[in-house]
This record gives structure tokens, sequence and C-alpha cells, in this order.
């Protein structure tokens, strides 16, 4: 039988809680698609979510269609929902180790489209292990390229709706009708899915127990739902291990969170070690991890930068427990090249600029 991911889409909502609990009795670990007016709206159901551990992914703060957006407002649109996100576990005290992303309505933004895969990249996002998902519109359409999670079948339930003539019969339809228009079957044996469901009040006040039901179903069918893997970033871990040698950046707590071209995001845990004698922040310890964040940004194995001239602007003392920084190229050339750095705490206060000329030495 098949093989199904399980994503929620547009928490949260009073029936979220109810939802994790029915979920977790079944053994059942699904990713949770985050829209951040819905999540201040409903926070307490949605820190419940990652108290049981559930995976939190970003659906953007409003969920606009990104084709009607710009590259700026798009980029907006993640970054808001990043904030709450961020904010929101560490409220619940769970370590925010994995960021994935959907977008709304899978509008993936018309010719930003591009643009925007970069961004996820650059932001850190991981990739779902879709390896296994083997319908050829999938890769042709680039959903196995790309970094957001997309679905390879809908329930459409949201569709019952007032005046909708869609019904819950529709919906089992579509799971049984093999000549729905996805040409992805839902129980073609030995099929692997990424499946989507919504998490609507609106749905459960005219569908008592939809969600229950549908899961109910499939678990009857023989379905088999899998624990969210990710596929590793090989350049990511590449560079870990390179830079596993950099034996002082190490000792200091400095560790790698994602790269891109011209582009890196370290960050570096506050402890005891880090503070001088008055119990502040050692001004060396940003620097630290600045001039670490620059070398990820600039050095690969057999590509050699060093920081020729640095200039540093401390900005502020940090309220929270993590230094975040964040790497730019400003301008590369053949022998130089000038790169800005940005250190942040985990509560987006800053803490210090950073200016670095490095020079290339092969």
């Amino acid at each position: 039988m098949s093989r199904v991911y399980l994503t929620i889409d547009d928490i949260s909502t009073p029936y979220t809680p109810e939802i994790v609990d029915f979920l977790c009795d079944k053994g059942i670990k699904p990713i949770l698609f985050s829209v951040g007016v819905n999540v201040e709206k409903y926070r307490k159901e949605a820190l419940y979510a990652l108290r049981k551990g559930v995976i939190i992914g970003n659906h953007t703060y409003s969920h606009p269609a990104f084709s009607s957006l710009t590259l700026q407002q798009a980029k907006e649109e993640i970054d808001r929902q990043e904030e709450v996100l961020d904010a929101l576990y560490a409220e619940a005290g769970v370590p925010r180790t994995i960021k994935v992303f959907r977008f709304p309505y899978g509008d993936k933004g018309g010719d930003n489209r591009e643009a925007i895969q970069e961004y996820l990249l650059e932001k850190g996002f991981s990739k779902l292990d879709d390896r296994a998902v083997g319908f050829e519109w999938y890769k042709t359409e680039k959903h196995a390229q790309e970094v957001d999670t997309f679905w390879t079948f809908d329930f459409a339930e949201y569709q019952i709706r007032p005046g909708s003539a869609f019904t819950f019969n529709d919906v089992l339809n579509r799971v049984y009708d093999r000549n729905i228009d996805s040409p992805s079957h839902l129980l073609m044996p030995g099929s692997n899915h990424i499946i989507l469901i919504h998490d609507h009040a609106e749905t459960e006040e005219l569908e008592p127990n939809y969600f229950k039901r549908l899961i109910e179903l499939l678990l009857e069918e023989g379905v088999e739902f899998m624990e969210p893997k990710f596929l590793p970033n090989e350049e990511l871990q590449s560079l870990r291990d390179f830079f596993a040698k950099d034996l002082y950046a190490a000792q200091a707590g400095c560790q790698i969170d994602a790269v891109a071209e011209g582009y890196a995001r370290c960050s570096l845990a506050i402890g005891p070690n880090h503070m001088n004698a008055v119990g502040s922040l050692m001004g060396g310890v940003p620097f630290t991890l600045a001039d670490f964040c620059f070398a990820v940004a600039t050095n690969r194995p057999g590509l050699h930068t060093v920081s020729v001239h640095s200039n540093i602007a401390y900005l502020g003392t940090p309220k929270g427990s993590r230094l975040i920084a964040e790497a730019r190229k400003i301008k590369d050339g053949r022998r130089t090249c000038y790169y800005e750095v940005e250190i942040k705490d985990e509560l987006d206060k800053q803490v210090a600029v950073v200016q670095i000329t490095g020079l290339h030495m092969n």
C-alpha cells in the first residue's frame, strides 16, 4: 500500500490540540504549516503542538498568493512569520532544529520563483526527503529540486462551505477515484506521497470530525504514515566537516547554520565562558563569531580567503541567549572581496555590525 508524509496547513485553530492528541495516539508525526495571523489568535494551541513534539513550519504571515507580490514583499511575508515562529519556539522552550516552508495555494511566486528559492536556502530552510516520490509530474514541475514542501495529494476538504456543492462524499471520491485530476492516485500500491489536509474550524463545524474520519479511513486502507525526514545539505555538511578543524571557533561554540553563494549564517550559544569580569558579554565574542561567519562565506576546500581588514561597531547588548551572525557579500573581485556581517540575538536585537575586507590567496 502507499506510504505518506502527513502535512497540515493553516494552523492554529481551537481544534489544533485535539488534532495533535489524536495523531499522537495513533503514532503519527505530521508537519504543521502555520499562518502568522492564526498563531497570534490561537497562540496557546500552537504552543501545545510544539510541546507535543510536532514540527511547525512557515506558511507565511498572512497567506497571500506569492505571484501577486514583489520579491521584497515575498521576503517580508516569510521573514515576518519567521519572527512569529522563533518567538513561539522560544516560549515553548523547544529548540528549533528544522525550518520548513510551504507556499500558500502552492503559488511559488511566478517570475520570482527562482529568487525565492534562493532566499529560502539563504534563510536555512530544509527540504523534506521526497526522493521516494516517483510521479513524473512532480519532477517535471521542479518540486523535487526545490526547497519548499509541495504536495502530491490534496483532500480539498476546505471546499466544504455553505452554499458549495462540494461535500464530504466528494472528498472520499478523491481518495478512491483513480481518475481525479491529479495523476498521483493516493491509494496506488507502492506509491509515496506528501498529503495535504487543513486545520479549519469552518470545516469542522460543517463536517464534524472530518479530520479524524479521513485519517482513520487511510489507516483502514493500510496507508503507512512516515515520520518526516529531511535531506542533508551536502555543501553545508562538507563545510561543517572542513571547519571542524577550526579549533578556536569550535571551542568558542561557533556553529554553521546555513550557506549559499556569497552568504553564511552562523550562531553561538552564549555561556558563562563568554562573559567578562563584570558579567557582560566579552567584546571578542561577537567579533569571533563574525570572523568565523566571514570565513564560512568565503572559504571552501581549495578556495582560501583571509581577512586583511576588519571594522566592528558594537550596537547593543544581547537580551537573548544566542548570537546569530549573517555574512553577506557586498563586492567580490579577482583578488579581494568585501563583506558585511550583522550580528543579532534570537530576539532580533542588534548586537554588532562588522565590515571585513578579504584577500583571495589562490
